[in-house]
């Protein structure tokens, strides 16, 4: 036992006076106060970091919704402008068809009029040969008609 009781007596704690109980006391409380004071500031820094971390949770929601409405316009714009391209290249096809129809307008329009030339000119030509029969054909009915004057002058037998 004698063994039991040395181990007994090693393991207590050293008699202390009454100052040293109260330094000790004292360190002890300082201990507790600054283990509490630094609880308190880490509380403190906690909740300023989980408000910082809400604000930053609202702002990434705001960004969010802010790029999903960039992207719908951006859908929306492009729509607009591929019906704005799609309306220019019908205009475009239609001037083109318009300056074809018009080409093939004024060839038709040189050709009825070359057409309406030539057959001036063949009017003109065909009035210019009947007036040279009427002329021509005046002139054998005049010499006929003398003819026939002279033999009813001169008798039926002509000699």
């Amino acid at each position: 036992m004698d063994g039991a009781t040395n181990m007994n007596a090693s393991n207590a704690p050293p008699a202390i006076t009454a100052g040293e109980a109260k330094k000790l006391k004292k360190s002890i409380s300082k201990d507790a106060a600054a283990a509490e004071k630094l609880v308190s500031h880490v509380g403190k820094s906690l909740r300023s970091a989980e408000k910082d971390e809400s604000k930053a949770e609202k702002a990434a929601h705001r960004a969010q919704r802010a790029r999903e409405k960039a992207v719908q316009e951006e859908h929306k714009t492009a729509q607009v402008l591929n019906e704005a391209q799609h309306q220019h290249d019908l205009a475009v096809a239609g001037g083109n068809k318009a300056v074809n129809d018009l080409s093939m307008r004024q060839k038709h329009l040189e050709e009825a009029h070359q057409t309406v030339e030539t057959w001036r000119s063949e009017l003109k030509q065909a009035q210019q040969r009947k007036d040279a029969g009427d002329v021509e054909r005046q002139k054998r009915l005049q010499q006929t008609r003398q003819v026939a004057d002279t033999s009813r002058l001169t008798g039926p037998s002509g000699s």
